[in-house]
């Protein structure tokens, strides 16, 4: 299942019920509270990045645009055994602060590796991404191995990304070109690269979503090569 379709899901209204001890009695069960669900979900975060680094000495950060690094793919481990001298990526994120519609202030931390060269990302965009979503388990739900544009806005029946994703892709800049390979693949050159840590009030919430249990925190590694107005 596709990102586009999460947030399909994201923007229906949603009454989760249960069976009272009435025979035709049902109870609804409201929404965990959300100051109280960031309290966890940034604690779950903020665990995971103080334990886990990527793999940067794979990235050459003395040539970030070089066409080496434009096949660069994060890969996270755990700061551990032979690894216990990896840099943290709690020490390597950048952050920002991101309202809800329910005015409720988020921390969202992002990994820039690289910023690209291209144009701007605007919240406004269709932005065209690579991508892997995964929980903070390691357990993978959802990929695209090909860009597959996401609009960054939820109007109407129209496709697109969850919050914190959209709020995480603006902070990086498209691919300035690419090189046709000949099987149909593409390579596509100096685009953004990075990841994201996204709290559950910005991300799916309480939305069952297959393979996310609802309150649950998510990670995206990501490339954005392209994006339309």
């Amino acid at each position: 299942m596709k990102i586009e379709k999460f947030t399909l899901i994201i923007i229906c209204f949603f009454t989760i019920i249960s069976c009272g001890n009435d025979d035709d009695g049902i109870t609804e069960v409201p929404e965990r509270d959300r100051t109280e669900v960031y309290l966890e979900d940034i604690a779950e975060i903020e665990e995971f990045l103080e334990t886990h680094f990527y793999n940067y000495e794979d990235f050459d950060f003395n040539d970030p645009y070089s066409l080496a690094n434009d096949t660069f793919e994060i890969v996270f481990d755990t700061i551990a055994g032979v690894n216990s001298d990896k840099i943290p990526l709690i020490d390597q994120v950048l952050s920002k602060t991101v309202t809800d519609f329910e005015d409720v202030e988020y921390t969202l931390y992002y990994l820039p590796v690289r910023e690209g060269l291209g144009e701007e990302i605007h919240l406004t965009d269709r932005a065209f991404v690579k991508y892997q979503g995964s929980l903070t388990d390691n357990t993978l739900f959802d990929s695209a191995v090909t860009p597959i544009p996401l609009s960054l806005t939820t109007v109407g029946s129209d496709f697109g990304a969850i919050q914190g994703f959209s709020e995480s892709l603006i902070e990086f800049r498209t691919a300035t070109d690419y090189t046709d390979n000949g099987d149909g693949t593409l390579t596509y050159h100096n685009h953004g690269i990075g990841a994201t840590f996204i709290p559950s009030g910005i991300g799916y919430f309480s939305v069952p979503v297959t393979n996310i249990p609802s309150y649950t925190p998510v990670i995206f590694r990501f490339s954005v090569v392209e994006s339309i107005q």
